[in-house]
């Protein structure tokens, strides 16, 4: 079964022409082969993105945070850095 979708590119549109220049400057012998690679790549780093974010925040979560006063700081070094530290 063959499935067909119609996309139309609005060349004074500037990501749309950049993505026309782009797709006619592969060298591939069918751009609509990469295209569907692209569609396919696109939503499997997405759903790495999705899994690592899940995974890694529940391991950064898990690492004690531990916070030390900074030595050899003067007190109006610390509050400088305070300062700073508030933007």
């Amino acid at each position: 079964m063959t499935k067909r979708v119609s996309v139309r590119f609005n060349l004074n549109k500037k990501d749309e022409l950049e993505a026309w220049e782009y797709l006619h400057s592969l060298r591939t012998e069918s751009i609509n082969r990469e295209i569907i690679r692209m569609i396919n790549l696109t939503r499997q780093m997405q759903d790495l993105r999705e899994f690592l974010q899940q995974n890694l925040s529940g391991l950064l979560q898990a690492v004690p945070r531990q916070v030390d006063e900074p030595a050899g700081f003067s007190e109006d070094d610390l509050t400088v850095l305070d300062f700073v530290n508030s933007f």
